[in-house]
């Protein structure tokens, strides 16, 4: 993402959304289904030291360029301050989208109506599901309670982590299954356990079942580990992106490798039959 504060003077933006913008879901869709598609950015705040997220790189799920502030920067203005500070890096603004809970400034103390003084102002209306209000910190607890479907619907898309694959234990292929291990950064994972995934690699998905959790039945250590179902891979690929659909099962300890590998055997055919429904 680029720094707000790096855009051109010579830009034609004349609408922005402003927001966290922190989980990309269907509440946030719905602000930038708002937007005209020219001459639009979407204006993300990011908090000091935020660290985790449920979308590390907002980009790839946003259509609109998107351009980060540190709330810092911003944090005590007051209305016309923050409209002058806007106006500065976009002569051409006249428009904004924001939620319907959007505050600004110091103390968080100003309103989507303070900014009516200087642009039009659109309000997006709360958007809920089945009654719930969708938020990130809801979708969150449902991620960390392996409530995998809710969160998803919640999304409007399933849930995924990417990152580097790394070299594993070497047991897999010789005593269990063979398994691509990962190494992500930045997401919040899942609650530990077995789940029907979807694995990319390169741009092609194959259907998978993965485990994330401490590998209780052999050395203990935490690891997030895919099985690609029904395709043998010549050679292991350096990135990984896995999407959760369905949690299949809660980590557990077996007492041997042989009731462990029992045990995928069923994870893999139940996986199989979610994937395929």
């Amino acid at each position: 993402m680029k720094s707000f504060l790096s855009i051109s003077k010579n830009n034609t933006i004349s609408s922005i959304c402003i927001g966290k913008f922190d989980g990309v879901h269907l509440a946030h869709q719905s602000i930038f289904a708002s937007m005209p598609k020219e001459d639009s950015l979407v204006l993300l705040i990011l908090r000091e030291k935020e660290r985790f997220a449920l979308t590390p790189n907002p980009q790839e799920l946003i259509s609109l360029p998107v351009y980060f502030l540190e709330l810092e920067k911003i944090k005590d203005m007051g209305d016309k301050e923050f409209a002058d500070f806007l106006l500065h890096f976009l002569p051409h603004l006249k428009s904004i989208v924001v939620g319907y809970d959007f505050l600004f400034g110091k103390n968080r103390s100003y309103t989507p109506r303070d900014l009516k003084k200087f642009f039009e102002v659109i309000i997006v209306p709360e958007v809920s599901l089945e009654g719930e209000a969708i938020h990130t910190q809801n979708i969150i607890e449902y991620l960390k309670n392996g409530k995998i479907e809710r969160a998803n619907a919640m999304l409007g898309r399933a849930y995924a982590i990417s990152g580097e694959v790394i070299k594993g234990q070497g047991i897999g292929a010789k005593e269990l299954v063979p398994t691509l291990n990962l190494v992500s950064k930045g997401y919040i994972l899942p609650q530990s356990g077995v789940y029907a995934t979807i694995s990319e690699i390169e741009g092609v998905r194959y259907k998978s079942v993965s485990f994330l959790g401490h590998r209780f039945s052999t050395d203990g250590e935490f690891a997030i580990e895919s099985h690609l179902l029904d395709t043998h891979l010549s050679q292991s690929p350096k990135n990984l992106k896995i999407y959760f659909y369905q949690k299949i099962r809660e980590n557990q300890k077996f007492a041997s490798l042989f009731e462990l590998r029992e045990q995928i055997n069923q994870d893999i055919l139940q996986a199989q039959k979610i994937l395929d429904s």
